[in-house]
């Protein structure tokens, strides 16, 4: 008579295990070979469906022993975001619901074992992510950690009405307030609108991975701000709240037109004849930097506050 069977009874699918019985020389066979096939001489059963079948070893008719092996099934497949950034985060699903999760390697990514939310680490490249059931059945999917882009090159302030340049590779640019500061999503080019302060972002337009800086427009102020002044004109108070007086040492003041940042206009005026003292009300301005077009020629900077 053959010895009980031994070794392991419960496998999951698509996994193989070694079964067992004393004295050798004798024959396996499975009840049911589309649940758990078996060599019928090694005694190697592979589970190919769930559910249960009966395993038999043979001496002779009649001289056997049997045990009962049960095929479980395999989690659902991982799905969610299979990349994410280095030091941040993002969302891995199991329909099955009841299992947990591990990472192969916790210095490329960690993993909430309950929740299935994937951090990327310090490091960057591909991490097996398992999630494991209650019968020990589990299931992988490689999840792509990429690095964050190089770090910001260049000021971080600049004043109203000027610019400067910040620097990065193999990405875009962006402003999240272009009121305060407009950027040239391709050269990085940074024109200060108003004051205040905007976060510039650079895109990798590879991995989608961003980093950000904080930047700061400043007023700059000076008592008359000037591009041109050959008419000898004076512009006060500058900068202005409720209204500007422009005054002329020279030629008549004929015409008048004032632009923001953007060049929308913003006002025009037809001032009298011989007119050489104007005041204009500013009041209903936003705050920011203005030019002012005196006589189609000369060009002059006012900041409303």
């Amino acid at each position: 008579m053959p010895s009980a069977i031994t070794g392991t009874t419960t496998v999951c699918l698509d996994v193989s295990t070694t079964l067992n019985a004393t004295p050798a020389g004798g024959l396996w066979s499975s009840s049911d070979v589309f649940i758990a096939p078996v060599n019928y001489t090694t005694g190697v059963v592979t589970g190919i469906a769930a559910g249960a079948s009966i395993l038999t070893y043979s001496l002779a008719p009649g001289c056997l022993s049997t045990t009962f092996v049960t095929v479980d099934s395999l989690p659902a497949p991982i799905t969610g975001a299979l990349s994410v950034c280095a030091g941040l985060s993002a969302q891995l699903i199991d329909s099955s619901f009841i299992g947990t999760w591990s990472s192969g390697n916790t210095s490329i990514a960690t993993i909430g074992s309950a929740t299935g939310i994937v951090t990327g680490g310090s490091g960057f490249g591909i991490v097996t992510i398992t999630y494991t059931l209650p019968t020990g059945c589990i299931i992988t999917n490689n999840v792509t950690v990429d690095p964050l882009p190089y770090t910001i090159l260049g000021p971080d302030s600049v004043c109203a009405g000027l610019t400067t340049t910040l620097t990065d590779f193999n990405g875009v640019w962006s402003s999240n307030d272009p009121f305060v500061a407009t950027i040239d999503s391709s050269s990085g080019l940074v024109t200060g609108i108003s004051p205040g302060t905007s976060t510039i972002i650079y895109t990798d337009t590879t991995t989608g991975c961003i980093i950000t800086t904080l930047f700061t427009v400043s007023p700059c102020y000076t008592s008359v701000a000037q591009i041109n002044n050959t008419n000898q004109i004076d512009i006060f108070p500058n900068p202005a709240t409720t209204s500007l007086t422009i005054q002329s040492s020279h030629e008549p003041i004929t015409q008048i037109a004032i632009t923001n940042l953007l060049g929308q206009t913003l006002y025009t005026q037809q001032p009298i004849a011989n007119c050489k003292l104007l005041s204009i009300n500013c009041t209903a301005f936003p705050t920011g930097v203005y030019f002012i077009k005196i006589n189609s020629t000369e060009v002059h900077k006012f900041v409303k506050e």
